[in-house]
């Protein structure tokens, strides 16, 4: 009793909502219909609208918002599909994205097709010997969609519905433990066209679920990418061809019921009849361009799927081919990765043609013809692929930088035994001499008649990577080099100066030192020879005499006499 009365309450209360809201002015009545919304949600199945009819407040409880006035489609815009089949406008513009505001200005779809729905075996029974089966099976094309609970994505299918031009059938699956044969047998029969959109969705779910293995499929989301359309779901595809709009709010609603509402069934009925209408206007579209359609699949989905599976496996195994003869025969050393990337292609292709042996490890590609045949237009397109232009300029520029590595080398053994250096010469500073002449060689006009443009282009970035590479390096060495030089010249003279104050002035040696340090103070103000101009020969001359001088006797004068001297 308490869940009687409390019914009845919210009857009253619904009762009495309802006749303020036709009481009231628009503003408080959108305030009040959000109640009405409230109260129909906590109420049973019956619902705040059916007790309200129940006690004669029918006509109170319609909508209160304004219904925007439908403008009809612009036939200098969209692309009509009339129900009189008449010849279609053979504009492109069916083509283009379908926008928001071009479908809120069409007409929505209205079903005209009578529905009927197959809740359970006993309904099932019945349609069969009403003669609808039959009825829908006598037309050689129909529009099939599919409903989930959740959506179609990974969901077990709930309704399953078929649409012909006289009749549309809908299985409501809730009532059944197995597929419905009636259902099963269409559905398998590859003499009647079966046209949905999008077959991932629709036929995939029922093979996985239901065990029904389809077959004799026509998917438009193919058929809408082969013509070149911008619109790709049902609804955009649909405001496109026919000129009106479809509505899609119900798509994620509870279809998982045993008794479906009535705008579910509609629903329904409406996608499978649209996929219908879709896959005519695009045919239609397309056979008066000579455009290509995609072929209807006449093979069961297990067998499509298998055969799908094993075509995934082409690309490994082609590869593994190409592997298998990279050892075996081809010689790629040195070439660039595209060219023998083309190289292993055309040698696989002529192993398929049978123009050259199957080498051992090859896998077996040859044991089944279809396979045989798609591994043939796998490397087909990848040899396609491998043919741009940019790709031959860029093998160009591989085999000329090759090419003038190989000449910048035999240019650099050739100038290496020709060229005469003093003993002692740095290593690097002979390469930087070297690359010099072999730059001035290289730009020659005649070399490059001889060679070609791209080769002694080639030939003189290396050249110069090189020189940039070593130039630090080179002068460093020769710096090290000429410092050699001018500490060996300063100790023969200053060797044949000692001797010489010696025999002259009949000293001894320790005072020939202090000596030779006035001589070569001397010679430093008045130079003599042009060895003596030199500043780094005369710092070098001046701290060997510092250094065998005897540190001391006279230091403090000693040091500020060479300070005075060398500035």
């Amino acid at each position: 009793w308490r869940g009687v009365r409390w019914k009845m309450r919210l009857a009253l209360m619904g009762v009495f909502t309802t006749a303020l809201i036709a009481s009231l002015k628009p503003p408080k009545r959108l305030l009040l219909k959000k109640m009405e919304g409230k109260l129909n949600q906590n109420l049973s199945k019956n619902g705040f609208r059916r007790m309200a009819r129940r006690v004669g407040w029918k006509n109170s409880i319609k909508s209160t918002t304004k219904q925007p006035k439908v403008a009809k489609p612009d036939a200098s815009t969209i692309f009509i599909l009339p129900e009189s089949k008449q010849r279609c406008f053979e504009g492109e513009h069916v083509l283009r994205k379908v926008t928001k505001d071009e479908k809120l200005q069409m007409p929505f779809f209205t079903l005209q097709t009578p529905v009927v729905v197959i809740n359970n075996e006993a309904d099932e029974k019945e349609a069969i010997g009403m003669g609808f089966i039959n009825a829908l099976t006598s037309s050689s094309l129909l529009g099939m969609d599919t409903e989930s609970a959740q959506g179609k994505s990974g969901r077990k299918p709930d309704v399953v519905q078929l649409a012909s031009d006289s009749l549309v059938i809908i299985w409501n699956l809730y009532g059944f433990s197995e597929a419905p044969e009636s259902l099963k047998s269409i559905l398998e029969d590859v003499e009647v066209v079966k046209v949905v959109h999008d077959e991932t969705g629709d036929t995939y779910p029922l093979l996985q679920n239901w065990g029904i293995d389809a077959m004799g499929i026509a998917d438009t989301l193919c058929l809408a990418k082969a013509v070149g359309s911008e619109n790709l779901n049902l609804g955009d595809l649909f405001a496109a061809f026919t000129g009106t709009a479809l509505s899609k709010k119900l798509q994620k609603s509870n279809w998982k019921r045993e008794r479906l509402y009535e705008n579910q069934i509609g629903y329904a009925a409406k996608d499978a009849v649209a996929t219908l209408q879709i896959f005519r206007g695009m045919t239609h579209y397309a056979e008066k361009r000579n455009l290509a359609i995609p072929d209807i699949e006449t093979l069961p989905l297990s067998k499509r799927i298998q055969k799908q599976n094993e075509i995934r496996k082409i690309p490994q195994l082609c590869q593994k081919l190409m592997e298998s003869l990279e050892v075996s025969s081809l010689e790629l050393k040195g070439l660039h990765p595209i060219a023998a990337s083309r190289l292993k292609y055309e040698a696989a292709m002529k192993v398929l043609d049978d123009d050259s042996d199957w080498p051992d490890n090859a896998p077996p590609l040859s044991e089944v013809p279809e396979m045989l045949e798609e591994a043939k237009k796998y490397l087909t397109s990848g040899l396609e692929n491998l043919q741009r232009p940019e790709y031959d300029k860029e093998i160009s520029q591989h085999n000329a930088r090759i090419d003038a590595k190989a000449k910048v080398a035999q240019l650099t053994q050739t100038y290496s035994r020709e060229r005469r250096f003093p003993k002692g010469y740095p290593s690097s500073a002979r390469m930087m001499e070297n690359y010099r002449l072999m730059m001035k060689y290289v730009e020659s006009e005649n070399i490059e008649r001889a060679w070609g443009m791209n080769v002694c282009e080639a030939a003189t970035e290396l050249i110069h990577k090189k020189m940039n590479k070593l130039r630090e390096r080179a002068e460093n060495d020769l710096q090290e080099y000429e410092m050699r030089n001018k500490t060996a010249l300063v100790r023969t003279v200053l060797h044949e100066a000692r001797m010489k104050l010696q025999v002259t002035r009949n000293i001894s040696a320790e005072n020939a030192e202090e000596s030779l340090r006035g001589w070569v103070l001397e010679h430093i103000k008045f130079p003599d020879a042009p060895e003596w101009e030199d500043k780094e020969f005369c710092e070098v001359a001046l701290s060997m005499v510092k250094r065998r001088s005897n540190p001391e006797r006279n230091s403090h004068d000693t040091a500020v006499t060479e300070e005075e001297e060398i500035t």
